[in-house]
Formats: structure tokens, C-alpha cells, sequence
């Protein structure tokens, strides 16, 4: 299993490619994305009112900017999101979790500013490898439906993009009675989804099995948790407890829309990143969803596979 550690220099060195000194700008839709490294604030990566990606300066990397911040962000409307969540929390034991503003404000009470020495293990509840990586504003996705893409150049530019339900995956730590006394605890699982490189960086080649291995690991899930309800076995104990048993439904459909909207947005990834960096994305895992508000935003970004 890879450590919040690692899996935070993973996601800030990854979300650093979406930048440029070049005058570069990738225009995409992101969540505001905060990464915690060792208790720490570490980067604020958001896609700024002109619709581009850019990082915060670290003097509003403060615990309190980010609960203002994630706050003002957060749906109010209870027809739109009836729990009130604000942001989603992810784990180095692969739970996504999501929180109301209570407990936000609770998990950003156990982190600080970059730059603070590390708190004594008595001055804190949770244990650095109990506290998230990376949290992100929470965006209640159009039709329960989070969007599984797969890009791979391997014989040929190809984009498959398939379609879950989100509320299988992203769940909050009430409905687990098993999560509900400590919802930062997550059991450990019999296996780990591909997060990029062995060694947790995007600047390595991360070989095709692993990017395969990514997106079965993300397509798998909803499929786990029919099975289980039918009285199926599973493979991976995680799953049962991360994913909410559903009803077998029909097979989900992915519109011509978003799966236009969503291969634009993988080509302006790819191209942006080997303009600015000299880097060439050739196999890549990515989740999306689409925001009440129509628009498309990047999730999170589970595999790589680079060039070399």
C-alpha cells in the first residue's frame, strides 16, 4: 500500500504538469484541489474564473481560507444536495469520502500552514497517516454519474470512456457502520489500484498493465457491489466496504456529449503537457463528472504512463 505521502507528492507533482513558465495555459475544469503532505498543507490547485488551471500562492494555503473557501463553493440547495456535503476527502487506503461542513472543519483542525514544525502526537487526534492526501470542493455530479476514461496510445490514439454510478464510490463514513465511530480510519485492502510509477511519480513510465490495471480497479467497483448484494464473492475486501450495495440496474450510457467533451478535454491534457514539459502522455486513467451547472470537471487522474 503507498503512503498518503507518497500519494500527495504523486498528485501535487501531477497537478504541477498542468502549469506553465511557457505562458502556457490548459483550460479545463477542475474542483479545488488541496493536497496535504505530513499534517501540512501542502498545494491549492483551482481552476481560476477564466477557466484555466493555476496554484495558489502558499499564503492562503491556511486551514481556515480553505474551509471559507470550500464553504462558499458548497450547494446549498436540498434538492440539489439534500446531505449538505462540501468536499470530498481521499485516503491512502482507497476510500473517497465525503464530509459535511462539521466534519471539514474537524479534519482541517489536524492539518496546518505549510512551513509550522509537526504537532506532537499529543496535540492532535489523528496520526498523519490517518488524515487524508487530498481534499477537493465537492460538486454534486449530473445523474448520480462519475465517467471512467481510459487513454491509451498503444496501437493508436484511442479514448474509452464508461460510465458509474457515483454514489457507489463516494460515500460518507455514516452510511459504514463500520466507518462511523472513526471516519478517517480506513480498514486496509488486499490490494492497490495503480497510482502512476512504482516509485509514486508521474515521470516515470508507469508501464500498461498498471494504467489497465487502474481502470479495471475503477470500473470494477459498482460491479463488486451487485455482485456481493446477489450473494457473489469479491476479490478485493476494500470494495465492500467502500462501495454502498446497489440494485442491479441497467447498463449505464455514456451520451456523444460527454464523451466529446470528455476526449477534448484528455486531448488538451495530453498536448498541453508535452508542449510545456516535453513530456508525452501515452496511457493515462481519469475520472470526470459533469457539474449541475453543465460543465465537465477532472476528478482525479488514477494512472499515467509516460513516453520514454
Amino acid at each position: 500500500m503507498e503512503t498518503p505521502s507518497r500519494l500527495a507528492d504523486w498528485w501535487c507533482s501531477l497537478y504541477t504538469l498542468f502549469l506553465s513558465n511557457k505562458g502556457h495555459k490548459l483550460r479545463i475544469t477542475i474542483p479545488d484541489t488541496i493536497i496535504i503532505r505530513d499534517g501540512q498543507l501542502s498545494a491549492w490547485f483551482q481552476t481560476t474564473d477564466e477557466g484555466y488551471i493555476a496554484r495558489l500562492i502558499p499564503q492562503h494555503l491556511t486551514p481556515e481560507e480553505v474551509l471559507k473557501i470550500f464553504v462558499r463553493r458548497s450547494i446549498s440547495d436540498s434538492t440539489v444536495n439534500p446531505n449538505q456535503y462540501v468536499a470530498i476527502a481521499y485516503f491512502a487506503r482507497h476510500a473517497s469520502r465525503l464530509l459535511r461542513r462539521e466534519e471539514l472543519e474537524i479534519l482541517l483542525n489536524e492539518v496546518d500552514p505549510p512551513g509550522i514544525p509537526p504537532r506532537p502526537l499529543t496535540q492532535s487526534q489523528l496520526s498523519n497517516s490517518d488524515l487524508p492526501y487530498c481534499i477537493q470542493t465537492f460538486t454534486p455530479p449530473a445523474g448520480d454519474i462519475r465517467f471512467i476514461t481510459t487513454y491509451s496510445m498503444e496501437e493508436g490514439a484511442s479514448c474509452t470512456t464508461f460510465a458509474r454510478r457515483f454514489s457507489a464510490r463516494y460515500t460518507h463514513a455514516g452510511d459504514s457502520p463500520a466507518a462511523a465511530a472513526e471516519w478517517g480510519r480506513e480498514p486496509a485492502p488486499g490490494g492497490s489500484p495503480a497510482r502512476g510509477s512504482r516509485d509514486g511519480g508521474p515521470f516515470h513510465e508507469a508501464g500498461q498493465e498498471e494504467v489497465a490495471a487502474a481502470a479495471a480497479h475503477q470500473l470494477r467497483a459498482a460491479e463488486d457491489v451487485e455482485e456481493a448484494a446477489g450473494g457473489g464473492g469479491l476479490s478485493e475486501p476494500e470494495e465492500i466496504y467502500e462501495e454502498q450495495p446497489q440494485p442491479k440496474a441497467a447498463k449505464l450510457e455514456v451520451s456523444p456529449r460527454d464523451r466529446a467533451e470528455i476526449r477534448r478535454m484528455v486531448q488538451a491534457m495530453v498536448s498541453f503537457v508535452e508542449r510545456s514539459h516535453g513530456l508525452r502522455l501515452v496511457g493515462m486513467v481519469l475520472e470526470s463528472v459533469r457539474g449541475r451547472d453543465g460543465a465537465m470537471l477532472l476528478l482525479a487522474v488514477h494512472a499515467t504512463q509516460w513516453d520514454t
